[in-house]
């Protein structure tokens, strides 16, 4: 069990989960569990009569994708309507590698007392992230061209009504709208050594997908 909790360095730690995907919740839940945190489960807005548009344009770009873009929008609506300093999101598809996320809590815990970089997201997990900054900021890397993979990270106030926004108007899956906000604003930073994982051959949390990376 972890000495110190991600409870203490975010207001509410939320899950998102298919109320049908009563496995994908117990096994999620254990990782959780055993790593002491507390958290919240989001049932996703379902995809009847969900209406999508640039079909074609984007990877992974569909009615569950376009799910996940709104049931992310719900959160941070919550997020900044109780006035929250920092959330976490998991899909409940995240697998916790316990050593490596203990240094990781420590090391945001760092962030957060110093508050040297006003930071965007923290990505616990990523993909097709080409340039970091040599430099790290507590252990964690800046993501200088922008990366993929929504699965477990943090998100600071400052970036909650900008987040909101772009995902109100941009018709592409949650990932590439971090990657706008990364690449734009320089200010997200990432784990380089992945404490959260996602299992290959297993379907991702909402999209009609199997994960093969």
């Amino acid at each position: 069990m972890l000495m110190l909790k991600l409870n203490s360095l975010v207001d509410k730690v939320y899950v998102i989960n298919l109320e049908t995907a009563t496995e994908r919740l117990e096994e999620v839940s254990k990782e959780l569990v055993r790593n002491n945190i507390d958290y919240d489960v989001i049932v996703p807005i379902p995809i009847n009569n969900i209406e999508i548009e640039n079909v074609n344009e984007y990877l992974g770009w569909n009615v569950y994708a376009k799910s996940l873009s709104l049931t992310t929008q719900k959160i941070l609506e919550d997020a900044i309507d109780n006035d929250y300093d920092r959330i976490f999101i998991f899909e409940d598809d995240a697998y916790i590698r316990d050593e490596l996320f203990e240094t990781s809590i420590n090391n945001f815990k760092q962030l957060v007392d110093k508050n040297r970089l006003h930071w965007d997201f923290i990505h616990f997990n990523y993909d097709n992230c080409k340039s970091l900054s040599i430099e790290k900021f507590y252990g964690f890397n800046l993501c200088l061209s922008g990366s993929l993979r929504c699965q477990a990270y943090a998100i600071n106030k400052q970036c909650f009504q900008v987040y909101l926004d772009l995902l109100k108007t941009k018709e592409m899956p949650i990932d590439w709208v971090t990657r706008i906000i990364q690449v734009d604003r320089k200010r997200s930073l990432l784990d380089y050594t992945k404490p959260v994982f996602q299992k290959q051959g297993e379907w991702s949390t909402l999209r009609n997908d199997v994960v093969d990376y």
